[in-house]
């Protein structure tokens, strides 16, 4: 297990533990995202200069490296090891390895590391060389061998390497598609977290994994957990998959089973979860939300109430978790006179939690997020007014109380087409996937150039699932002088394979993207790939990677959106007029005459792999 202490160590660790859970046409999200969507919200890997000598060669090596000559400075490290003793030589040496296995040239590597004797290293040396080793196994993708190699103990090492080596460890974990080794993980490195609310939220991100591991694996891996309190979780994770009967009530063998899992367990973190295991069924339930300076019950209030109604549990639940945890965040900012009222819109009548949240004295309701639930309440005689957390883009569903709002493509398909016709590109190709959501994409593409002047020259639709798209871009490619730019629609993977291809073939024109092609999360190595692509983003998700900071959820969009949701619940008389707007998370918000909101994104650019705001 890691031995990690509440110290420095540990605040610099919570800084790039947490972890972003990429969704994928999010205004149209009607299920849990995959594990293979899972990608780390962490820290890259960079040089540290601890324990270096100094000297001249030391300078010139630093100079190069600071300059992006990433493979001459490592040869100038290793050069410059030949005038220094061990453990000098042997730190010189590993750090020319190091940088050679971050710049992926696992050959040069290995042949920095030739000349070293693991057994004769020092500690920290001996940790670096497992590094680096880890990093070269990472590059492969072979990330159980990451797993492996990497030390779980990082105390006593210096800051740097430690937060490194538990970063890799998490980044391999996540990459896995095993939602073991990432709960693992989750596990071992808890004790990095700096404040209640991150380990809270650990806490969440535990459980919600846990809930999604096949039963008959989560069985097999709990026998042969050794650690205490991870082999706990998967316990109680599998008396939870088997608690309840035919007709959906915990069968009183499995109520017996927790309590007794309780008994055994008094300190466990698994306990805030054993309430909910052992209501009878599944409930609508009204939860108030305070924030923690409030000592008052919300229920006598002074003020504004807010009404959140979002799907707490099923399968949108980590969807609606997400966005709670956004519009808790943005009124713990605020300063104002405002309580929220929480409730769970799974399994229940909309119409019926609405008429509930108006009699417990709610001024306004945010939500539902589900599509179906909007529609409902378009239909309703509404009291009060209603922010719906998604779009229903339906003539028939003007309400005046009810207004609509969410992550909509279509904002970017437009706003894409604006930018690319303001830069002089008037004959555009469009290339989008043969789905439903590409469609979607194109057509809205399509008719923002029409409108704006342009003309679409080429309309190429690319196989979903394809393993090459080179064929699609030499089809590209023999009418490139017929066309000025290209405005692509990608989900990450279909960019990481499109985009090269382009490239290859189509050297001087323009491309510009939506931000699918991103995941959310900064990951130089993935996306070294897409290298000088312009895309639209939300300000939120870049103000993170700027500050090298962390999400605080698992979907930073949909994080974004929760706070926006607040700010829009607490604005929108300023909007009802229709000339104003809201600098928000996820971009700049206005209000159109049917009710819906809009957004303005930002632009970025992918340099050396990371997103850089630009414009």
């Amino acid at each position: 297990m890691i031995c990690a202490t509440k110290g420095p160590m540990a605040r610099l660790f919570s800084t790039s533990f947490l972890i972003s859970l990429s969704l994928l046409a999010l205004s149209a999200c009607t299920s849990l995202p995959s594990i293979g969507n899972i990608v780390p919200q962490i820290a890259l890997p960079t040089l540290d200069n601890h324990a270096l000598p100094q000297g001249k060669d030391i300078e010139l090596a630093n100079a190069l490296l600071a300059a992006g000559k990433k493979r001459e400075a490592a040869a100038a490290y290793f050069d410059a090891s030949r005038n220094y003793r061990s453990p000098e030589r042997e730190r010189l040496i590993l750090q020319a390895s190091e940088l050679a296995a971050i710049s992926k040239d696992s050959n040069l590597a290995q042949r920095y590391l030739s000349p070293l004797r693991y057994s004769s290293l020092n500690k920290e040396n001996q940790a670096r060389f497992r590094f680096t080793q880890a990093q070269l196994a990472l590059n492969d993708k072979n990330y159980r061998e990451t797993l492996r190699i990497l030390p779980q103990r990082v105390q006593g090492l210096p800051d740097g390497l430690a937060s490194k080596i538990l970063n890799a460890r998490m980044r391999a974990a996540q990459s896995s598609r095993d939602r073991i080794s990432l709960v693992q993980e989750l596990v071992l490195q808890e004790p990095t977290l700096k404040n209640d609310y991150e380990v809270k939220l650990n806490h969440d991100r535990i459980w919600n994994h846990i809930q999604q591991i096949p039963r008959g694996k989560l069985n097999e891996s709990r026998k042969h957990i050794n650690h205490a309190v991870l082999r706990s979780w998967l316990d109680l994770g599998y008396l939870a998959r088997t608690a309840k009967g035919y007709d959906g009530a915990v069968t009183q063998s499995a109520r017996s089973n927790i309590l007794s899992w309780q008994q055994r367990n008094r300190n466990h973190p698994g306990n805030s979860k054993v309430a909910a295991l052992l209501k009878s069924a599944p409930a609508t339930t009204t939860t108030p939300y305070k924030a923690s300076s409030d000592k008052t019950s919300n229920s006598s209030h002074t003020g504004t109430q807010i009404a959140v109604i979002l799907p707490l549990t099923g399968r949108l639940s980590s969807v609606g978790n997400t966005i709670l945890q956004g519009i808790k965040e943005a009124h713990k900012q605020s300063s104002s006179n405002t309580h929220l009222k929480v409730y769970n819109s799974a399994n229940s009548s909309i119409q019926g939690l609405y008429k509930v949240a108006v009699d417990k004295g709610a001024d306004l309701i945010v939500g539902p997020f589900d599509k179906n639930k909007i529609y409902s309440l378009a239909k309703a005689n509404l009291d009060k007014p209603v922010l719906g957390l998604n779009y229903v883009l339906d003539s028939n569903t003007s309400n005046p109380k009810l207004k609509q709002f969410g992550l909509l493509p279509e904002d970017e398909a437009v706003q894409m087409a604006q930018f690319a016709l303001n830069q002089g590109h008037k004959r555009v190709a469009l290339l989008t996937p043969n789905s439903a959501w590409g469609q979607r994409l194109r057509d809205a593409m399509r008719t923002a150039v029409i409108e704006r002047g342009g003309t679409v020259v080429i309309m190429k639709s690319y196989l979903n699932n394809a393993k090459s798209y080179f064929a699609d871009a030499q089809n590209l490619a023999f009418r490139s002088d017929e066309i000025d730019t290209i405005l692509m629609a990608a989900s990450p993977s279909q960019a990481q394979r499109l985009y090269p291809a382009l490239r290859q073939e189509i050297k001087r024109l323009p491309i510009y993207a939506t931000s699918h092609v991103f995941s959310g999360v900064a990951n130089a190595s993935t996306d070294s790939n897409l290298e000088g692509l312009i895309f639209t983003e939300t300000p939120w998700v870049l103000d993170m990677i700027k500050n090298n900071s962390n999400a605080q959820s698992n979907s930073p969009r949909l994080h974004a959106l929760g706070m926006d949701a607040y700010l829009i619940a607490k604005n929108l008389n300023k909007l009802q007029g229709f000339s104003g707007s809201l600098n928000g998370k996820t971009g700049r918000i206005r209000l159109s005459q049917d009710g819906t909101m809009h957004r303005t994104l930002r632009w970025a650019q992918f340099r050396n792999g990371i997103p850089v705001a630009i414009r």
